[in-house]
């Protein structure tokens, strides 16, 4: 029993030691995974996704069934209007997209003007080769 209160004492002490271990041949490279998470800068920086990446429908009720779904270059309707986005360019307020769209088996070109209001998570879609005019709101992604 006395063997087992040593070890455990020993492993206490190591516990409690602020400077990790290192080997005489580790390289300087090598560090903590507390150093890595500090240190974000070296790591490659990841780009947000646009804003109107995600769900978005006319009404709450209709976000479960009937959201538009916007991916960072297409949207597609509930409607089985689905656009690709050719350009998009941020805009006051929002962004202006050319996007190609296909309804009805006819494919045409067109601008969208994407708008966001600031105080609610609302967007008015504008413009296209159908003339859309939809207020949107966001239902998640």
């Amino acid at each position: 029993m006395r063997h087992l209160s040593w070890i455990g004492a020993a492993f206490l002490l190591a516990a409690c030691n602020d400077t990790p271990p290192q080997d005489a041949g580790a390289s300087q490279a090598t560090s903590s995974p507390v150093t890595s998470v500090q240190a974000p800068s070296r790591a490659p920086s990841v780009a947000a996704p646009p804003r109107y990446v995600g769900r978005w429908a006319a009404a709450e009720t209709a976000c479960g069934h009937a959201a538009w779904r916007f991916q960072d270059r297409s949207v597609s309707t509930p409607g089985e209007v689905s656009c690709t986005f050719k350009d998009v360019r941020e805009a006051a307020g929002g962004y202006d997209v050319d996007a190609s769209c296909l309804a009805e088996g006819q494919t045409a070109d067109g601008r969208l003007r994407l708008r966001f209001t600031e105080v609610t998570e609302r967007m008015t879609v504008e413009g296209g080769p159908f003339d859309w005019k939809a207020d949107l709101i966001y239902c998640g992604r």
